[in-house]
């Protein structure tokens, strides 16, 4: 494993992001939409540059949030299409199960549902935003 904090300087597309959690908070998304709206077009465009997303990067070059998810999930409910990324760690290079094992072992992942429940990676979903 390899461990960085590099931003990616151009924007990446909310919905290629990949949750590493089963569930999000929605009155807390709906607070983060709340702030959202308050800002005005130069602040808007300032809080995005220091807000990066903190991903892992997986196998096939995808892109797992690992922090900030109520914020991305309500920045896509308010029309944003793309967001900066700082990528946390490689991991492309292991197999799926290792993968999972490693963000569980590093807290970087929430495999747990609606009523606390620890479930199977496998029950993460492929999005972390609706269709």
């Amino acid at each position: 494993m390899v461990t960085v904090r590099e931003p990616v300087p151009k924007p990446v597309g909310i919905t290629d992001l990949r949750p590493t959690q089963i569930t999000v908070g929605m009155r807390e998304v709906e607070g983060k939409r709340k702030g959202w709206r308050e800002k005005k077009d130069k602040k808007a465009a300032e809080f995005l540059g220091k807000h990066m997303i903190p991903v892992i990067l997986g196998a096939s070059d995808r892109l797992y949030i690992i922090d900030h998810r109520h914020l991305t999930r309500a920045l896509h409910e308010e029309g944003v299409k793309d967001v900066l990324v700082a990528v946390v760690a490689k991991l492309s290079m292991v197999d799926p199960n290792t993968f999972w094992k490693i963000l569980d072992n590093r807290r970087w992942m929430h495999p747990f549902d609606d009523k606390g429940r620890r479930r199977d990676y496998k029950d993460i979903p492929n999005s972390n935003v609706p269709n």
